[in-house]
């Protein structure tokens, strides 16, 4: 079964807290520094994002899953300079792209 895998670096950012993984909605455990996960998936069309907490997370992502499934990259935009002007977007605190081939 092909499958969505989500690989998360290290840094300093969010370091302490793993993001919770969701698939259409529904929830897949979570993602910590440092780790890859893999969802396994239909083939088609998904809907993807990360959430940490109640107010942060990513957008969501549309990923299309061929028999071969997809990668994806995720990480925190958190920084200090920038933390005041993402209080008011807290769809923006976790970013979440495919990943580099």
């Amino acid at each position: 079964m092909p499958a969505i895998t989500i690989s998360r670096g290290g840094g300093w950012a969010d370091r302490f807290r793993g993001y919770a993984i969701l698939v259409d909605g529904q929830s897949h455990g979570e993602i910590r520094p440092k780790q890859t996960r893999s969802i396994e998936v239909a083939h088609g069309s998904h809907h993807v994002q990360l959430r940490a907490g109640v107010l942060a997370g990513s957008p969501v992502l549309r990923v299309h899953v061929d028999e071969r499934g997809t990668s994806l990259a995720c990480g925190s935009n958190k920084r200090l300079h920038l933390a005041l002007v993402q209080m008011g977007r807290p769809d923006t605190w976790i970013w979440l792209r495919p990943a580099a081939p």
